[in-house]
């Protein structure tokens, strides 16, 4: 979690940092409105404002990516994906600082690279994907002891951040997010180290949920 000048707090779904310094903000959005790119933007300048510090130099603010994947096609033109960038008028750029894309989690094609990852991206079995750079990692994290046991010390550490802030719902974020990613009850249970009871009805309400918006 990142809190940002103004005490608003975000959650990254993945954080991660290239070996150039680039910050990548990995996001996978079910809900989708019209705020979304605020959303992106919010999430920009907060990673930004946790990065420099008082008496840094400009110099030093990294070059962010900021990689929202909705399920549904929210740009609406059926391309796989929308790479926004700061640039004038006459489509020139201002430096190379920031960059928000747009992923359409609903594009089905797979004759490309881009195509082929968005594919695994939104699969939840490991051997139905394409691309071996996520496949293995993925087998590894969800299917090894190993892999098990380095989610769980992860969860432990994030839920125990959570209970100490007064976040009632940090282990229901937790459950819906490996539920929606295909983990099974007692998967969930272990991995989140929360009362199985507990688990269930937050898997109850999911599935509840999940029938209302069918209905």
């Amino acid at each position: 979690m990142l809190t940002g000048a103004g005490g608003r707090s975000i959650w990254l779904d993945i954080r991660a940092e290239d070996e150039q310094g680039r910050i990548i903000d990995l996001e996978m959005q079910r809900a989708v409105d019209a705020a979304l790119p605020k959303r992106a933007v919010l999430h920009m300048s907060t990673i930004v404002t946790n990065e420099v510090h008082r008496g840094d130099s400009f110099a030093k603010v990294p070059e962010v990516w900021v990689i929202f994947v909705t399920e549904t096609d929210f740009v609406g033109d059926g391309k796989a994906l929308h790479h926004y960038r700061f640039r004038d008028e006459k489509g020139k750029l201002l430096g190379d600082p920031m960059h928000i894309v747009m992923v359409n989690g609903d594009y089905k094609r797979t004759d490309t690279l881009e195509g082929r990852v968005i594919h695994d991206l939104m699969t939840t079995d490991p051997q139905a994907m394409l691309v071996p750079e996520i496949q293995k990692p993925f087998a590894d994290l969800k299917e090894t002891e190993k892999g098990q046991k380095e989610m769980t010390e992860a969860l432990a550490q994030l839920v125990d951040e959570g209970e100490k802030r007064g976040e009632l719902k940090t282990v229901e974020r937790f459950v819906r997010n490996l539920t929606a990613d295909g983990f099974s009850f007692d998967q969930i249970v272990r991995l989140t180290g929360a009362p199985a009871d507990d688990v269930q009805k937050i898997m109850d309400n999911i599935a509840t949920d999940n029938q209302a918006q069918i209905s």
